[in-house]
């Protein structure tokens, strides 16, 4: 089942642009209300996300190894708190939700990393692929952010965030609220939307001129073609406000949007629809109250919106009005806890208490943590794959604590990994078979297994090299298909990637072999990959070579490479 924010429940489009329904205006509380906000910020392969930047209001704090944040004495508008997200690496993740006032609100935030899809000369201009689409460049339409005209190599990054996607909720920025051309706040529909990034020669931010707008192409998932309107309004996400604002309109042309963008954000093909405010409580079956369970209210057609009650149980959103909707409880693992009819509503509604049937299941993994030395590891920390969630906790003399939620008591097996970072040694796979409370690992050696990433290429005669810390290298793995993203070395532009249709050791073609050193491009258009090792679990390592001949676009030559690489698979 879809899920997306409790204030985003979709209509279907002819619903929502029809008209055939009274309206319902919901005007924004600019009031300021003092709160906490808590949450877990992630990536895209759903790993926890340390050291990530965090702000809400004036407040500021650092997310700890598993990705946990939470922030006191906030102090923002009540309709629309805003929660920001920066990671080097990565495009900037936010939440923006009703703010419930002296109590902790819940959020949870995945980061979307910056992925160079294509780049152009600013002085040629030209059409780039883009992640869930393609941009089209005028020429001499780039500046820098003073204004100033920009020549020479410009990279796009991009991010395409798919509606119909499973995290939806959570990679998309903000909500899915917006304030439309007439200063009216709606509720949106999401066809489609996209990151980008201009950059640079030494990784200066770039921009579109005034007068020089870029023409967007919108990939519009396949469930979704039939209802697209044929004419669709754009809108920008507002980094400062945390909503979303009409800016022109973008056309329907197969099963893709085009439109033009005057700058760049996030832009979003939006069907809008009106609004009224909802809230309830939910308590268990004690009468105290449930915090940070989900609620999803849906219509009969299975199109679902989602929220999560606050610290006292309390869950506020906006949903359509005027429409019979379904609402659901459920704990963390996706189990349903209560079921009921609500609606239609005219105006805003708070429907009171709804008792559900809730209990709290942990698992609590205990132990100690030697190097190969058999010392105790003095920098490291403990890592733990259960149930599809991923959790860590800091070493600390030797000894951890780890608290992970359960889905149930019935047995399941978890998986435990020990890394001394200070050695670059790990464990290897520790299989625990957990129910609920307390559990004792024993002592784990940490050695063994290295930990070193890295990628290593040779261009002509010059050697470049990404390694894990200070660089960034992401896998993504499917099926049938592996691709390896190096970049952001010394905060320049420099990167790397490499894709192959396998997921097995041997020898294939690349399917995709992209460079940018030295202010130069290179793809690769005969190159071949050797796996030596290919890890059949996450946190297991994918390790080979690559060799072969390069196009280099700045001259129309080509050149050799040759380079080995050892990564980490998600």
């Amino acid at each position: 089942m879809k899920r997306h924010p409790l204030y985003l429940v979709l209509l279907l489009t002819i619903l929502a642009v029809a008209g055939n329904c009274r309206k319902a205006e919901h005007s924004l509380e600019s009031a300021e209300v003092s709160f906490a906000v808590s949450g877990r910020v992630t990536d895209e392969n759903n790993q926890p996300v340390s050291q990530a930047q965090v702000r809400a209001g004036s407040a500021t704090a650092v997310t700890d190894i598993n990705g946990h944040f939470t922030i006191e004495n906030v102090r923002a508008p009540k309709d629309a708190a805003y929660v920001e997200v920066e990671k080097s690496g990565y495009f900037p993740g936010s939440r923006t939700f009703i703010a419930t006032s002296r109590a902790t609100n819940y959020v949870s935030i995945s980061l979307l990393p910056k992925k160079i899809t294509g780049s152009f000369t600013a002085q040629d201009g030209g059409t780039v692929p883009a992640d869930g689409g393609s941009i089209t460049f005028q020429k001499n339409s780039i500046t820098d952010l003073n204004g100033a005209p920009y020549s020479g190599p410009v990279n796009v990054a991009t991010a395409y965030i798919d509606p119909t996607a499973a995290n939806f909720t959570d990679i998309m920025p903000g909500a899915l609220r917006g304030i439309n051309s007439n200063n009216q706040e709606r509720g949106l529909q999401s066809f489609g939307m996209m990151a980008v990034e201009l950059t640079g020669a030494g990784g200066i931010t770039l921009q579109l001129a005034a007068g020089k707008p870029a023409t967007m192409n919108f990939e519009i998932p396949a469930s979704l073609v039939s209802k697209a309107p044929a004419t669709i309004p754009l809108w920008y996400f507002d980094e400062e406000k945390g909503l979303w604002k009409e800016e022109g309109s973008a056309v329907k042309t197969g099963d893709r949007y085009i439109g033009t963008v005057s700058h760049f954000s996030f832009w979003n093909c939006d069907a809008p629809f009106e609004l009224v405010q909802f809230e309830a409580v939910i308590k268990g079956q004690n009468g105290s109250p449930v915090a940070n369970a989900a609620v999803h209210i849906s219509q009969p057609d299975g199109m679902t919106g989602s929220g999560r009650t606050d610290s006292e149980g309390r869950v506020k959103g906006l949903i359509p009005a005027n429409q019979a909707l379904i609402l659901q409880v459920e704990d963390h693992c996706g189990a349903a806890l209560h079921t009921q009819n609500i609606g239609p509503y005219t105006s805003n509604i708070n429907i009171g208490a709804i008792m559900v049937n809730a209990s709290t299941i942990t698992v609590t993994i205990t132990g100690t943590a030697v190097n190969c030395n058999n010392q105790p590891v003095a920098n490291g920390f403990a890592s733990l794959s259960l149930e599809g969630m991923n959790y860590r906790a800091q070493i600390s003399n030797g000894s951890f604590t780890l608290t992970a939620p359960r889905c149930s008591a019935n047995p399941a097996d978890g998986e435990l990994r020990i890394v001394d970072a200070g050695s670059g040694q790990q464990s290897a796979p520790q299989t625990l078979n957990l129910t609920s409370g307390n559990v004792n690992a024993g002592q784990v050696q940490a050695c063994g297994v290295s930990t070193t990433e890295f990628v290593n290429y040779t261009i002509g005669s010059t050697q470049y090299s990404f390694t894990v810390p200070p660089d960034s290298i992401r896998v993504s793995v499917n099926p049938q298909h592996t691709s390896i993203d190096a970049s952001y070395k010394n905060s320049s532009p420099e990167y790397l990637v490499l894709s192959f249709a396998s997921t097995t050791t041997g020898t294939f073609p690349t399917s995709y072999l992209s460079v940018h050193v030295n202010s130069r491009y290179y793809h690769g258009s005969d190159v071949s990959v050797t796996v030596t090792e290919y890890g059949s679990n996450p946190n297991q390592y994918i390790a080979g070579s690559f060799t072969g001949v390069l196009s280099d676009s700045s001259s129309s030559g080509t050149t050799t490479i040759n380079g080995n690489f050892r990564v980490k698979r998600p």
